[in-house]
């Protein structure tokens, strides 16, 4: 779901090493600024296939857990990021809510906003940056 602001916002499930390199593909043959990426993933996942095409598309991340069963904790996903990308600049929030209304106050004019990794982060994620 594509959301039109003073910012370009997108909201994908993307929890699949499949549907995280879709996205990438469309982000990338979109022309945006580099920006904020809102991510929770489930546990039991493939982290390299959902991280690997996505990390690139951002400035910063954002990390959360949009579902306290299932997700992993976002101190847990924010090593993992860390580990792979130590020159990002990342945010651990784990309230969904919270983090989405961070992610998008750090996210300036013209550049590229996404919730990716979880349909549950998706939903809270839209919660908070609906467009009026």
């Amino acid at each position: 779901e594509v959301l039109c602001g003073d910012q370009w916002i997108i909201l994908d499930g993307a929890d699949t090493g499949a549907s995280a390199r879709a996205l990438a593909r469309v982000l990338a043959s979109r022309r945006y600024d580099r920006g904020t990426l809102l991510l929770s993933i489930s546990q039991g996942k493939d982290l390299d296939a959902i991280l690997e095409p996505l990390l690139p598309l951002a400035d910063t991340v954002v990390v959360a857990c949009a579902e306290p069963v299932r997700s992993l904790s976002a101190v847990a996903l924010a090593g993992e990021i860390r580990a792979r990308k130590p020159e990002l600049s990342l945010e651990v929030i784990p309230d969904p809510r919270q983090a989405a209304r961070s992610a998008r106050q750090c996210t300036g004019p013209g550049q590229l906003l996404f919730a990716a990794g979880s349909i549950y982060l998706a939903a809270a994620a839209r919660e908070q940056w609906r467009v009026n």
